[in-house]
């Protein structure tokens, strides 16, 4: 059985112009990848609509931009549990804006060798656990 596999971690760009890059950067190394590939981190840029909670709304070509990203390289969101925001900006009230930023994604590759992995959130802190 082979055993290897792929990880990357991530810090996206959190200027917007350059992202569509750093997105391109991703498709790149997924055409590149031939192992089950995990990739994760801050990917500075919500999913969907659901991720982001307060401040005016989500931008739908931002959103869209990140799932076509998505879709070229195959990732599909690997399942987490617990908080599902992982920044904030520590305002209080309605002045206080939550949104979805770290994530795990993996190839179908990936989730087949580790079918019980899964991303646990608490307080901001992702674990991630492979049985």
């Amino acid at each position: 059985m082979d055993r290897a596999w792929a990880i990357s971690f991530v810090y996206a760009p959190s200027n917007r112009s350059q992202r569509k890059d750093f997105w391109q950067l991703l498709i790149h190394q997924a055409w590149g990848n031939r192992y089950p590939w995990l990739c994760m981190g801050d990917f500075n840029q919500v999913g969907s609509m659901w991720e982001k909670q307060g401040g005016v709304d989500c931008s739908r070509s931002q959103i869209d931009g990140f799932q076509v990203m998505l879709s070229e390289c195959a990732l599909m969101d690997l399942a987490f549990k617990g908080n599902a925001f992982t920044w904030t900006n520590n305002q209080v009230g309605g002045a206080n804006i939550r949104k979805r930023l770290d994530k795990a994604f993996v190839l179908v590759e990936w989730q087949d060798k580790f079918p019980y992995a899964q991303v646990f959130m608490k307080t901001f802190l992702a674990l991630i656990t492979v049985l």
